[in-house]
């Protein structure tokens, strides 16, 4: 793997160790919400930090809508973090806290997944059309 390669990977991990670091640091205690809000914000890095891996390796840039799929989890995993700062030291009732958390991950699933089978399709009838192309010239 290049140098290059891993700069994104190890500066994302970087920012998300110090997050995780502060936000335990600045809580006294941990209550269900904490930890269900703190569960989403890491399953939000963690789709963040595939999407852009895997985009990056490739070379078809994959898109929702016009939105590269990277910046689209992007997009998921600030406002995750923000919505799950939020959540981790506001105490509410469960679903209060848990709904709002699982319908924005349940759209950006509905977005993310088509883009990446979308994508592997593609790849799989590109080479047909490249091959159709060079026998027509």
């Amino acid at each position: 793997m290049k140098k290059s390669r891993l700069i994104l990977p190890i500066t994302l991990l970087i920012f998300y160790a110090t997050y995780c670091l502060v936000v335990f640091l600045v809580s006294k205690t941990f209550p269900q919400g904490f930890w269900i809000s703190f569960g989403f914000v890491t399953l939000a890095y963690l789709f963040m930090d595939f999407s852009l891996m895997y985009v990056s390796h490739d070379n078809i840039k994959k898109q929702v809508v016009g939105l590269p799929v990277g910046t689209m989890s992007v997009m998921y995993f600030i406002v995750e973090m923000i919505l799950g700062t939020v959540f981790m030291f506001v105490n509410v009732s469960f679903l209060a806290y848990f709904l709002p958390q699982i319908i924005l991950f349940a759209l950006f699933l509905l977005c993310f997944i088509p883009a990446i089978l979308s994508d592997k399709n593609y790849k799989e009838e590109q080479p047909k059309e490249d091959k159709a192309q060079e026998e027509n010239k």
